[in-house]
Formats: structure tokens, sequence, C-alpha cells
């Protein structure tokens, strides 16, 4: 491998990949629309200048402390920066697009923003709040679960389902939930759901 390809990948690592490690950790925190190819690339690059510009002090350092004496070690400390910087600059603006800190702030400044995430649905389990839930299916089924950190919901544009983690035995007569031991969860298509009512508290018919 030539001195010229050594820095082409410390180009790609610095100029390219953090885009995507960002974009990829953004969605993972509050899922959104799928755009345009052309916007999503356009996206990406603003990403990784953004991250280039924060970080440039840091490649400097190392540029002028180990580029001449030993270029294997500057590509490798290039590259875990690029990561590191591209994963907590991902989970803070995921943070913040999934706490709606921005769009808070936009409001008292009275500018009206779109709504970043596509669907309801996306909306309320990303936010990944541990809850009891009464899911009632088409054909009239209804199906008492806790919806946790052991749960999972997919946010795929081509069809959504959900795992509930822990199912429960509804009482009629005292309102009471007993957890079903022999259960190990259920997968739902979110086709066969009429509606999903979220309740605080699993022990009583509220």
């Amino acid at each position: 491998m030539t001195i010229d390809s050594l820095e082409i990948i410390v180009l790609t690592c610095v100029f390219v990949a953090p885009g995507f490690i960002i974009d990829g950790v953004i969605k993972a925190f509050c899922p959104t629309t799928p755009p345009k190819e052309g916007i999503q690339l356009l996206r990406c690059i603003i990403y990784s200048v953004l991250q280039c510009a924060l970080l440039s002090w840091c490649y400097f350092l190392i540029w002028w402390e180990f580029k001449e004496r030993n270029l294997i070690l500057f590509i490798i400390l290039v590259c875990i920066i690029t990561l590191i910087g591209a994963l907590l600059i991902g989970t803070l603006f995921g943070i913040l697009k999934s706490k709606q800190l921005l769009r808070i702030l936009a409001r008292k400044l009275k500018f009206n923003v779109n709504y970043p995430i596509p669907t309801a649905w996306d909306y309320y389990f990303s936010k990944q709040i541990g809850t009891h839930l009464i899911v009632t299916l088409i054909d009239g089924t209804t199906l008492y679960g806790y919806w946790g950190g052991d749960s999972y919901c997919s946010s795929s544009a081509d069809g959504r389902d959900i795992y509930i983690e822990k199912l429960y035995r509804f009482n009629d007569q005292n309102g009471e939930w007993t957890e079903n031991k022999e259960s190990h969860g259920v997968i739902i298509n979110q086709n066969q759901i009429e509606y999903i009512e979220f309740v605080s508290k699993g022990d009583k018919n509220e």
C-alpha cells in the first residue's frame, strides 16, 4: 500500500464516513421518513463537514505530533477519533431530536416547524418509555402486556410490527392483571392492530 492510498483512507475517514455514522445514530434515536438519495447524501456531507470543523483542532494536534514520525499510528488515531466523534455528535443530535428540544425552542420563538417524525407510531415508540398497554386487534381480541427494555418496535416504512415482552391475564371481576409466566412475549403486525391504549399501571382496570 502506497503513501497516497493511505492518505486517501484518512481523507475518506475524515470527510465521508462521519456523516453516514452520525445520520445512522440519529435515526436510531428518532426514525424519520427516508429522503431522496441526493438529499440523503447532502445531509451526510453536511454532518461530515460539521464534525471536521468541530474536531479540526484535534486533527491538527495529531498531524503535528505523528504525521511525520509514525504514519500508521497517525492513521489509527484519526480513525479512532473520527469514530468516537461521530458517535458522540450523532448521540447528541439524536437526543435533541427525540426530546424535541429544538422544536420546543422554535415554538417559544414563534416559529412553525414541521414535525420530523413521520408517524405517531414512530413518535411514541422512539421515546422508549416502559409502559403497560392494552392492544385491541382487528378481530376484536384484546391483549394486555408490558412494553419495556426487552421489547422492540420496528419502524420500517415497508411494514411495522411490535414485540411485547410480557403478557398478562385480565380479571374482569376485580380488574387485576396477572402476568402470564408461561409466555415469552408476542409479536404483532401493525396491520392486525385496531388500536393501542397505554396505561400507567398494570394492576388495575384504568
